[in-house]
């Protein structure tokens, strides 16, 4: 394996006097891990020069993760071999524990945390001592199949914990921790020795690893996140209530990847978002502006964009975690639909209107759906059509459709489609009817006339993707249903199912005869976010690094390779320019077609 020089886990006593480890470290091809993967070859350095110029204490240290001195003489390290103490300075070393991750507040008190594979997960326990090292106690744990009386010890300690643990007095610690519900980076604590942990969200960041440093009663986090090429470096001084944060954008290593031949189009890098959006989708407002929000997190302020002065600011948050994609409505306003189901994974989902010309959220408590999973279709008339979803009391999918009308705030029965779904796509045809496909039964296809009030069958797709497609409708009214993951096509022998064959990637609907017909030429790994250009075109933008855009000309039946969009792209949006709005995280930028 090739090998990287390092100098890692720092440790200064005052500005000028400080420890570091240096080494190598195996260049993993997923990764380096704290956690498991450890430097070898390791010396101890020391600098008095606050870090211009270092020299080596011995280079006898064993393999180790990180060293702390808590005086010039007095200091300890882990590695494979345990905990390591020094009382000259680091010349000689004494084993303690076989433990990685341990920090001392001083020389009396310190606490470790030891990861292991348990299953399918990893488990952390964390003891503590206070003296010095010499007796070690149990204190919590996080695993996935033992009770706690099993280990003597709760089942307490943050199993997602990305950030190394802090000794912060006798009895109390911190630590980071990633929810995996909100997908933000959390600050934990404890002040009883780590029995119990309490935890807050840090909302200036996404879920992210980073190092929490304490002394004196002022926190400093760093926070990096490489998927996000962001670095975040804060500073509270009020016991984490509120943090003074400064933002760098950390140099992308990766190669920059070679144009397709062929490729159409360009894109330009735009003005950095104020704030981290991780799960945020655009919405084009009628002003011109987009507005984005982080999924209806209360903590994080959406954001507007303006094209003309390419200027992000502030906008008020939402009032709760927002259920579905916002939706503009004819009077102008943002309209986020809830979900009435409390036992949904996001439970506070609540309906709710933007005006954006107040820059105000107001409750819409009518307009929530009765679960998850349903599909929301602006009609030409202004309502809403909401088909399928899922009955937490059937544990299944459902075929029922009902009609809101936002002005009124009134539900009204839209009869129910002949097949049940969760997750369909729909689309509103240039005539009024809605097409309905996907879902739990990925093939078979219908369509709702709003004029009837009914639901009419219609051809089944012969792409089988086992995910919904996304469906465009073109000038000519017709609408392009395009697979983003591997598809299978039919089995001519509707007895046996589909066969796992190679099928096509895209194919059209005709409203007119309610057949469908395979479209060939489109890219084996086409992205699912897709926006149709003023010209009737349709742009595929690969996100978060996955797959290879196109841009497909209905006109000449032809598709198209186009640039690669900044890495971290997680969502699409046109603008009235004609031009295509692309964000994720803090990036944005713009997409020009020839």
């Amino acid at each position: 394996m090739d090998s990287r020089l390092s100098r890692r886990s720092e440790h200064f006593l005052d500005p000028w006097n400080g420890f570091a480890i240096a080494g190598a470290y195996p260049d993993y091809p997923g990764g380096y891990n704290p956690l498991t993967d450890l430097i070898a070859g390791t010396q101890l350095v020391r600098t008095s020069d606050g870090g211009v110029t270092f020299r080596v204490v011995t280079s006898a240290l064993p393999i180790v993760q990180w060293v702390q001195f808590v005086t010039p003489r007095h200091g300890w390290a882990a590695g494979p071999d345990g905990i390591e103490t020094t009382l000259d300075g680091g010349s000689s070393w004494q084993v303690q524990l076989t433990f990685p991750s341990t920090l001392f507040r001083d020389s009396t008190y310190g606490m470790v945390y030891w990861g292991a594979q348990v299953g399918f997960r990893d488990e952390l326990r964390l003891y503590y001592t206070a003296d010095g090292g010499f007796h070690w106690q149990l204190q919590s744990y996080t695993s996935p199949g033992e009770a706690p009386d099993a280990v003597g010890a709760p089942m307490t300690l943050p199993w997602s914990v990305n950030g190394e643990l802090v000794v912060t007095g006798p009895g109390s610690a911190m630590i980071l921790e990633t929810n995996f519900t909100t997908y933000q980076t959390e600050r934990c604590s404890s002040d009883d020795a780590g029995r119990s942990w309490g935890c807050s969200t840090l909302a200036f960041t996404g879920a992210a690893s980073g190092q929490l440093a304490v002394r004196d009663g002022i926190e400093w986090l760093a926070v990096t996140d490489d998927n996000e090429s962001v670095a975040e470096i804060a500073i509270s001084r009020d016991g984490g209530s509120s943090w003074h944060v400064d933002r760098f954008i950390v140099p992308d290593s990766r190669p920059v990847p070679s144009l397709p031949a062929g490729a159409v189009g360009t894109w330009t890098n735009l003005a950095y978002l104020n704030d981290f959006h991780r799960a945020g989708l655009p919405t084009l407002l009628p002003d011109g502006r987009v507005l984005i929000c982080d999924g209806g997190n209360s903590d994080t302020p959406c954001e507007t964009y303006d094209p003309r002065t390419n200027v992000w600011s502030f906008a008020a948050s939402m009032l709760g975690p927002a259920g579905y994609q916002g939706i503009v409505l004819k009077s102008g306003d943002v309209l986020v639909m809830g979900i009435q189901d409390s036992s949904e994974p996001l439970p506070q989902a609540r309906g709710q209107l933007y005006n954006s010309g107040t820059d105000h959220w107001i409750p819409a408590p009518a307009a929530a759906l009765p679960s998850g999973g349903a599909s929301v279709t602006l009609l030409g008339d202004g309502r809403l059509l909401v088909a399928g979803g899922w009955s937490k009391s059937l544990r299944a999918p459902i075929a029922t459709a009902e009609i809101y009308d936002p002005m009124v705030g009134r539900w009204s029965p839209a009869g129910s489609m002949r097949v049940p779904r969760f997750g369909p796509r729909s689309v509103l045809l240039i005539d009024g009817r809605v097409l309905v496909t996907g879902g739990d039964d990925a093939l078979t296809a219908e369509l709702y006339d709003p004029r009837s009030n009914t639901w009419l069958p219609t051809a089944s797709r012969h792409v089988d993707p086992h995910y919904p497609p996304v469906l465009i409708v073109l000038p000519s009214g017709r609408v392009l249903a395009a697979s983003h993951l591997p598809s299978y096509g039919i089995d001519p022998n509707p007895g046996l199912g589909p066969q796992q064959v190679p099928g096509p990637r895209a194919e059209l609907f005709d409203p007119a005869s309610g057949t469908w017909s395979p479209l060939s030429g489109a890219p084996d790994d086409l992205p699912g976010m897709t926006v149709t250009l003023p010209d009737g075109r349709v742009l595929f933008v690969a996100t978060y690094g996955g797959g290879r855009g196109a841009l497909y000309d209905p006109r000449t039946d032809r598709w198209a390779p186009i640039p690669e969009p900044p890495p971290q792209i997680r969502a699409v949006v046109r603008l009235l320019s004609g031009r295509v709005l692309a964000v994720g995280g803090i990036h944005a930028a713009a997409y020009t077609a020839p």
